[in-house]
């Protein structure tokens, strides 16, 4: 053994970097966005989204290095639940912004209809999110360590789904 942790290196499976640069782009690109549009939240007196909007920026901004760090030294557990949150993140954010544009929001009837362009960006940096975060899942579930598939085996190795009269 050479004492290095497989989880100390980015390099353990190359889609792992590649994701992180696709997730760090869309997040800050993401957060972006808010930021250009939340002024006018508070300018309209929408405070409740003006708020919503700084929540969105603030955790964006944050499952950037949250991301970097569960992939350095985070375990399988921890990997899961970042890459689900940032998925989560996107989703919610997608089904606000069509909520907005087709059903609408209290104080902000004005949205309906209007797809503008900051707010399709915006859809294709959380696209690319849920996207990327869906893939890292699937992966980080294939490549589950001898450890965690050793938690679900039951008696000489068969998962405990296998019962046996």
């Amino acid at each position: 053994m050479s004492g290095i942790d497989s989880r100390s290196s980015l390099t353990r499976r190359p889609e792992n970097t590649a994701a992180l640069g696709v997730a760090a782009v869309a997040l800050t690109g993401m957060a972006y966005c808010h930021i250009k549009d939340v002024g006018m939240k508070f300018e309209e007196d929408v405070l409740y989204m003006a708020i919503l909007f700084c929540c969105n920026i603030a955790l964006s901004l944050w499952l950037v290095p949250l991301l970097i760090w569960s992939e350095l030294q985070g375990s399988e557990r921890v990997r899961r639940m970042v890459w689900g949150a940032a998925g989560a993140l996107a989703v919610v954010t997608i089904a606000g912004f069509v909520w907005s544009r087709t059903v609408g929001f209290p104080q902000m009837d004005d949205h309906v209809g209007e797809w503008d362009t900051l707010g399709i960006t915006s859809l294709a940096f959380e696209g690319a999110i849920v996207l990327v975060s869906a893939l890292m899942l699937a992966a980080i579930a294939v490549h589950r360590s001898p450890a965690s598939r050793a938690r679900y085996a039951g008696p000489a190795g068969r998962t405990a789904t296998h019962r046996h009269a």
